[in-house]
């Protein structure tokens, strides 16, 4: 490989684009642990805001959603996430969450409260329905825009390709759906309102 100058140059391992961090085997890990590490940093910029005694937990959880779901989580659409990832992803979230309560945290009995209480308590879904939900928007609003949209096209042949993580996943996601094409994905999305209630947009 060479360069404009004639010169040789070397493969690039890494890189960014649009702000996520790639790498040469297009796996989505590298970036994942950045997003953690990232989202942990902005979760501490918050600590005064997070410490406020009269803030209700509720406001608390909107700003939480805003300002680290919005770093742990961008650009999670084109993610393809092993299971260990997932759980790293789940785990960091919920050690955030805990900080975020503080003494809260502890039900009547003084157990520890699980995920699904800490949740709950803050409004929030979990990291898994999140990251399904963005991505089957995404993949909606690209195929509205028909077969000539460039992106919706590579998604297509994502979902072709046997051998796509991505596109396997997304036809899993697709299946929960009752759908079993790109068709019938085309069909479904056209119901704007129905398809909303299906990802949770109206709760």
């Amino acid at each position: 490989m060479r360069s404009c100058n004639g010169g040789v140059t070397k493969a690039c391992e890494s890189f960014l684009y649009l702000g996520s961090l790639t790498d040469s085997k297009g796996s989505s890990g590298l970036e994942i642990r950045r997003r953690i590490k990232k989202a942990s940093e902005t979760f501490r910029r918050f600590w005064r805001v997070w410490a406020m005694k009269g803030l209700p937990l509720k406001l608390k959880g909107r700003l939480y959603s805003a300002f680290v779901h919005s770093v742990l989580l961008y650009n999670c659409e084109v993610w393809t996430i092993t299971e260990t990832e997932m759980k790293a992803l789940v785990g960091r979230n919920g050690y955030l969450m805990r900080r975020l309560i503080g003494e809260v945290g502890r039900s009547a009995d003084d157990k520890r409260l699980t995920e699904n209480q800490l949740l709950e308590m803050l409004g929030f879904n979990s990291i898994r329905s999140l990251i399904r939900k963005r991505k089957l928007q995404w993949v909606a609003h690209c195929a509205r825009r028909g077969d000539k949209d460039l992106t919706w096209k590579r998604m297509v042949r994502e979902v072709e390709d046997g051998k796509s993580k991505w596109g396997t996943r997304l036809k899993e996601d697709w299946k929960e759906l009752g759908v079993k094409s790109i068709l019938g994905w085309c069909k479904k999305v056209k119901d704007r309102g129905r398809l909303a209630s299906k990802l949770g947009e109206s709760s």
